[in-house]
Formats: structure tokens, C-alpha cells, sequence
């Protein structure tokens, strides 16, 4: 039979429910009011999937770590520099870098700073944390006398992002349906399962908890466009898991209640 699909969430329903509202082929969608409804043949197992993906709740997208590299094309006098900020480490015969570490509202931001001019930040939880602590960072090596001729570049190397499915997952049955090419999974060494994805190019690691941990991104647009990919991906690794969708059930422990003191054996 031919099916009426939401090409906004995903809602479906059989073509006589709403014949009446929609003479010239366009339906309105009662689940999130979408003025273009179309018709779609796709079969049972596509439309499944499509009913899955709506079951499969990602939520709280989270930006743990962003690490970026800023160089100022110029020679760093790292003993003048920790003389002269308070707040840094420097050990040349530990680590050849020097550590800065400062607080930008709910970010703990490490700076390594190297002689070369380079810079790794690392710790912000958003871009404009990392602009203002090589700013900051900037105007303390001018304050110490070392002129800095250019505006820094900033890199964004890597982005740390979080989520979680508000369910359980089996990781075996999704191991195996991902396919073993893309899929890492050795529970007596590592209780996460690794998957690699090309396009973008990320890492996700999945814990049987339901959480999720994107590592590899460069761009705020690849973490969206990643979570979207395993999103789907999941979906239908996990098209036969009927718990897929249920959120956990906290389990109420009984606490042992005192004896009364009629019932306790008298010495």
C-alpha cells in the first residue's frame, strides 16, 4: 500500500487517513505540523528503519576537549617567559615545552608553549575559549618584553564531543552488524567498542551504557554531521533489538528497616 512520510521527522501513515486533506497530493503532518507530506514506496524493512532512527535518541551533544595549534612564526625565550608569568612550568630536561594553565569561565585551559614558536592549546570547551586564551596568552609573552609581529592562525587539530542514547546497547549484535572492517571491539581488553567512519573522518567509541565519545573532528559541522551518521548507522544495527528506544528503569533497592525494639532479643 502506498505510505504518506514526513520528509521533515519521519512520520508515516496509510493514504485513506488523510485523502480528504489532501486533494492535490500534499499532506499536513500531525506529529510536527510539516506541509509536505510525500508519497513514498519504500518497503517494510526501509520504512523500519526510518521508524528506528526516531526511536534512536541522541541527546546533550557535549564539547569536552578542543585542541588546537597556533604558531607565531617567531623564537621563544622560554627561562625569560616562566620568569616573568607566574602560573607556568618549565623543566627542559622533563618536556622541552613550557605549561600555562588558565581558567575561561567553565574551561581548564593548558597551554604548551614551545621555543619554536608554536603553541598547543588544549582543554577549551568552545572556539571562542580557544581565541581568548591565545589572546591572553599573547599579551602575557608581550608583557615580558618578546614582541609578537603577527596575528596567530588558529588550527583546531582535534574536537572531543560526547552524547548519550538514554539507553542500553548491546555491544556484540552491534559489532557484528557494523561489520568488521570499520569495527574494533575486544571487551576482555577495552569495554568500548571503536568505529571508524571515512566521511567525516571520526572516531566513535560506544560503551554498552549508551554513552558516546567522538574524537577526530576538525570542524563544529563534521561532530553534527558524524552524530547524524552513527545515528542511522545504529538505527539499523539495531532494527532487531525491541529495547532499542526505552529508557533505563532505576532499580529501587529495599533498604533493611530496624528491627522493632519488641522483636529484639533481650540479653
Amino acid at each position: 500500500m502506498t505510505k504518506w512520510i514526513c520528509n521533515e521527522c519521519g512520520f508515516r501513515a496509510n493514504e485513506t487517513v488523510f485523502r480528504e486533506q489532501a486533494p492535490f497530493g500534499q499532506l499536513k503532518c500531525p506529529e510536527c505540523g510539516n506541509q509536505f507530506m510525500s508519497r513514498s514506496h519504500l518497503d517494510e524493512r526501509q520504512l523500519g528503519i526510518i521508524d528506528r532512527m526516531k526511536r534512536v535518541v541522541i541527546s546533550n551533544i557535549k564539547i569536552n576537549n578542543i585542541v588546537a595549534l597556533v604558531s607565531f612564526e617567531r623564537h621563544f625565550d622560554l627561562t625569560r617567559i616562566a620568569h616573568d608569568i607566574r602560573g607556568t612550568g618549565y623543566d627542559p630536561e622533563i618536556f622541552p615545552g613550557l605549561n600555562y594553565r588558565i581558567k575561561i569561565k567553565k574551561s581548564r585551559i593548558c597551554m604548551i608553549i614551545f621555543e619554536s614558536g608554536k603553541v598547543i592549546c588544549t582543554g577549551a570547551k568552545s572556539f571562542k575559549d580557544v581565541e581568548t586564551a591565545i589572546g591572553k596568552v599573547a599579551k602575557q609573552i608581550e608583557a615580558s618584553g618578546i614582541r609578537i609581529k603577527i596575528e596567530p592562525k588558529i588550527e583546531v587539530q582535534n574536537i572531543f564531543a560526547s552524547s548519550n542514547l538514554e539507553t542500553e546497547i548491546n555491544l556484540n549484535s552491534i559489532a557484528i552488524s557494523l561489520g568488521r572492517g570499520q569495527v574494533e571491539y575486544k571487551p576482555d581488553q577495552f569495554p568500548g567498542l571503536v568505529y571508524r567512519i571515512d566521511s567525516p573522518k571520526v572516531t566513535f567509541t560506544l560503551f554498552g551504557s549508551g554513552k558516546l565519545v567522538c574524537t577526530g573532528a576538525q570542524k563544529l559541522e563534521d561532530v553534527n554531521t558524524a552524530f547524524d551518521s552513527i545515528k542511522e548507522r545504529l538505527a539499523i544495527a539495531l532494527s532487531c533489538d525491541p529495547s532499542v528506544g526505552k529508557k533505563k528503569q532505576k532499580i529501587k533497592k529495599n533498604k533493611i528497616k530496624a528491627l522493632p525494639s519488641r522483636l529484639k532479643k533481650k540479653r
